[in-house]
């Protein structure tokens, strides 16, 4: 299995120092997709804090930690998602 291996540049007591499995990094990524929707859902949460989820959830990108990419290793259809989120959010965020 193929990991993740890096060296954070400031030592610290408190930073992570070692390799994530593949599998480590997906179950990171379905949890970030799950934590965005819990605050889109969460009246508690600033509304600052449910902008960013659907700003998040929303904006098309490639990059690593993008929801597209968090969706795709995870097995989810963004596209799906995003279709069901926009009657959410234009009912309540617009």
């Amino acid at each position: 299995m193929e990991q993740l291996s890096f060296i954070l540049e400031q030592p610290s007591n408190t930073e992570f120092h070692g390799s994530w499995t593949d599998s480590e990094i997906v179950i990171m990524q379905e949890g970030m997709l799950i934590e965005a929707l819990k605050e889109i859902n969460d009246g508690r949460k600033s509304e600052k804090m449910r902008q960013e989820a659907i700003e998040w959830l929303m904006h098309e990108s490639e990059e690593p930690f993008s929801a597209d990419v968090c969706a795709s290793n995870c097995g989810y259809d963004i596209t799906t998602l995003r279709a069901y989120l926009r009657p959410i959010v234009r009912k309540f965020y617009s």
